[in-house]
């Protein structure tokens, strides 16, 4: 088995990352889980701007607008539900003035 074949089967089984240094130069090994975890907590801010938008929208625009708005049947009567992207869905009431 190779050295490098150590590192990643180390790595996977492990979870933890390798430091791997060359001279001033340097890269991290991680395995795939700990990458799509760090993938989605990059992913955070732009997430949450999606949500303070479709909050922004749905004051504005209850029963129109941005995302699929959809008024609420059977038990869920008078709400309303709207998805936006892939991050957010809001179930939520319109409340006359």
């Amino acid at each position: 088995m190779g050295f490098h074949v150590r590192y990643i089967d180390t790595v996977i089984e492990s979870n933890e990352p390798v430091l791997i240094n060359r001279g001033r130069h340097g890269a991290v090994l991680v395995s795939l889980d700990e990458y799509n975890a760090l993938a989605r907590t990059a992913s955070v801010p732009r997430e949450a701007n999606q949500i303070k938008d479709l909050l922004k929208d749905v004051l504005a625009h209850p029963e129109t607008g941005k995302g699929t708005p959809q008024a609420l049947t059977g038990a869920l009567a008078g709400l309303w539900s709207r998805e936006y992207g892939f991050c957010c869905q809001i179930v939520y009431q319109i409340l006359a003035d």
